[in-house]
């Protein structure tokens, strides 16, 4: 497909193997408050009492996401100590994993920008009012300065996931393990000698 790149037109080709999730953020740090969620089956590693783990950025995002693939070893703990799992393989556990794995894609069909695979689509303000896309990009940008936004992008398996700034005219190309720069007039045809961003891979 042909297209002409132009300013505030962000346009992401899903050549991944599977559909994927495109969050759009001002920037990484965001803090996007009520449109979160908590997970309440979060242990401590230390007491054994339940945490009441928020998600209301991209860091904590991911890092829920790295532990859901993370359920199947016998012992977790995330980096910033929240989790131990002990029994990985116990009815409680799998229901556990189950619950979480359901909120995170509840709240990406609600925010993300989902692209099934082999096809294209562009990044623009959402039309029924979606909380994290009801600005168009150069929204973003005056409502927040910036003249770049941040992309996160997950498959619908949660294996893969990446976060990368990218400016309001690039357009990209999402492999099995990268994410590419798109050719000037072809989405397919990428240009890996501009920039390319690796999937960070679970259960590989």
């Amino acid at each position: 497909m042909k297209y002409k790149s132009s300013n505030n037109q962000i346009h992401i080709a899903n050549g991944c193997g599977e559909d994927l999730y495109v969050l759009v953020l001002p920037f990484q740090t965001w803090n996007w408050g009520e449109r979160g969620f908590h997970v309440e089956s979060y242990k401590n590693g230390s007491s054994g009492e339940i945490q009441n783990f928020g998600v209301y950025n991209l860091a904590s995002l991911s890092e829920l996401i790295k532990n859901v693939n993370r359920m199947s070893s016998k012992t977790i703990e995330s980096t910033n100590g929240f989790f131990l799992k002990e029994d990985s393989h116990s009815t409680n556990s799998l229901e556990e994993e189950k619950a979480i794995r359901e909120k995170i894609m509840n709240f990406l069909e609600k925010d993300a920008i989902k692209i099934p695979f082999a096809q294209n689509k562009k990044l623009d303000c959402d039309d029924n009012n979606n909380s994290l896309r009801t600005l168009s990009l150069s929204g973003w940008g005056s409502l927040f300065g910036v003249q770049d936004v941040t992309l996160f992008i997950v498959t619908q398996n949660l294996t893969r996931q990446a976060a990368f700034k990218t400016n309001f005219d690039c357009s990209w190309v999402v492999l099995p393990n990268e994410i590419v720069r798109a050719g000037n007039e072809d989405f397919w045809n990428t240009d890996q000698a501009k920039e390319v961003y690796q999937f960070v891979i679970f259960g590989s």
